[in-house]
């Protein structure tokens, strides 16, 4: 049996970082993030996508 087979629950700080992420990624809203990380993806990555992996 692979390790992880039937899943793995995420910590609940690491589930709030991941919906700040998404959040952030959908604003895109340089006031609440002014480091503009989001620049760095390609344009075909729209902020209305999210991929998992």
């Amino acid at each position: 049996m692979k390790a992880y087979s039937g899943g793995y629950n995420l910590p609940i700080a690491q589930q709030d970082e991941m919906k700040l992420y998404i959040s952030n990624n959908q604003k895109r809203d340089e006031k609440i993030n002014s480091t503009k990380w989001w620049l760095e993806f390609p344009d075909y990555l729209k902020k209305n996508i999210i991929l998992c992996l």
